[in-house]
């Protein structure tokens, strides 16, 4: 799930919704770039949703809005979609914060996230799953194995780089239907499609791919709306399952094995690794003194915990 303000100056961290509440993958991970919740189908539901609206939806804005100096009242704009709870539930929760749903139905007409945003975060996180696949081996075996390997915790990473990635006028552009008077800015379109079809080519067994084939399996989620449409039976069973407690420790993909001994890299491991690539990173003519601070500030922080473990 995505959210961001109207002048695309400030962006919450994706969420992502898995099957499984503590994937194998996410052993010894204790930080991850995305906020994690589990549900059994993976689909949102009212729970998740008031979860995240009370515990990191409402707490994100108010430091915010703290740090900023602001005051008044704060208008989260939701789509009218039947994992959201009533607006009334909503509103009782904070008096700072008072809730306005769009109309039904007009979610692909004016909704913010659904003008480009969501298509374009999905285009390059596509474009960074093909990346990694092109840097591996280049032949067939190569492929399958990795498609074996991609687990929750790269595509957390990878999600929230694409998130990252987007520009601000891309966010702020998305409210101009919304609110024509809004003052936009000239918007890129770059849509990713052609260097997604060079490296979907480069990859062995699909060089006849073009870029209509392409543009169909980047359409091929296009009407996900990311929960699912229920009869009443269904909603019956769905209230119920939300009680359910979701499996603590599964796979997503049962063909992608972790050593459960493994404690992961002790911190001798990671100060020197990180020793090896300041050494190497500062050698790159890309090489970014912020950038390069930031590995120092990480190697530190190894160093200190080796110190406390000798």
């Amino acid at each position: 799930m995505v959210c961001a303000n109207v002048s695309g100056t400030h962006t919450l961290p994706l969420l992502v919704i898995g099957k499984s509440k503590k994937p194998r993958c996410f052993k010894n991970v204790s930080c991850l770039p995305t906020l994690y919740k589990a549900q059994k189908s993976a689909w949102m539901n009212s729970a998740l949703f008031s979860e995240w609206y009370t515990k990191d939806f409402i707490p994100n804005v108010k430091k915010l809005r703290e740090r900023e100096g602001k005051t008044g009242k704060v208008l989260p704009i939701l789509d009218n979609a039947p994992c959201h709870p009533p607006v009334e539930i909503l509103n009782a929760i904070d008096d700072d914060f008072s809730v306005m749903y769009l109309p039904p139905n007009v979610t692909a007409l004016v909704q913010p996230m659904d003008q480009g945003v969501i298509e374009k975060l999905k285009r390059i996180y596509r474009k960074q799953v093909l990346r990694r696949l092109f840097l591996a081996e280049n032949d067939k075996e190569s492929v399958v194995a990795f498609a074996k390997k991609l687990n929750m915790k790269d595509a957390c990473y990878m999600l929230a780089e694409a998130w990252d990635s987007l520009e601000r006028q891309n966010l702020k552009n998305a409210w101009n239907k919304l609110w024509p008077d809004l003052e936009g800015e000239q918007d890129s379109n770059d849509d990713h499609r052609e260097e997604i079809t060079d490296l979907v080519q480069s990859i062995p067994g699909f060089q006849e791919c073009d870029e209509e084939d392409v543009e169909t399996w980047l359409a091929s989620d296009a009407e996900d709306c990311g929960f699912q449409m229920l009869n009443d039976d269904e909603i019956v069973t769905s209230v119920q399952e939300e009680s359910d407690p979701v499996d603590d420790e599964t796979d997503e993909d049962e063909d992608n094995i972790i050593n459960e001994s493994s404690k992961g890299p002790s911190s001798s491991d990671a100060f020197a690794a990180l020793e090896t690539a300041m050494e190497w990173y500062e050698q790159q003519s890309e090489c970014f003194p912020t950038q390069l601070l930031l590995l120092k500030r990480i190697r530190d922080l190894a160093a200190k915990k080796r110190r406390c473990t000798m």
